[in-house]
């Protein structure tokens, strides 16, 4: 959890808000998804964020952030993990008011579209 003092009093953000707000920002990423299987195995799309795939780390009002993805297959994976990277920060800093240290992305699927 964040905490940082106010004028009139204290702010406290727990960390499911910024894994809520960072897999909003994945959602705004064409061809990218928070990456989760369902019991069968099969790639579900862009859905809410789970806790296994989405790790915040807050130390000094500072975050760190760990997402596994799935991307779609024929992107370029570089390019298009470095713009998830800034689309998170940009999201996370303008919300919470916190520095975001680093986004760390793991692409763990790729999605094969019919």
């Amino acid at each position: 959890m964040l905490r940082k003092k106010l004028e009139k009093g204290e702010l406290s953000i727990f960390d499911d808000v910024i894994k809520i707000i960072t897999g909003m920002a994945i959602t705004e990423q064409d061809g990218v998804a928070v990456s989760t299987t369902s019991i069968k195995g099969k790639l579900l799309e862009k859905v809410k964020p789970v806790s296994n795939s989405i790790k915040i780390n807050t130390m000094n009002e500072k975050i760190v952030i760990d997402v596994k993805v799935a991307i779609t297959y024929g992107k370029d994976i570089p390019k298009a993990m470095q713009e998830l990277q800034n689309l998170i920060k940009n999201h996370v800093e303008l919300f919470t008011g916190f520095t975001v240290q680093k986004v760390n992305v793991i692409v763990n699927q790729i999605i094969i579209e019919d």
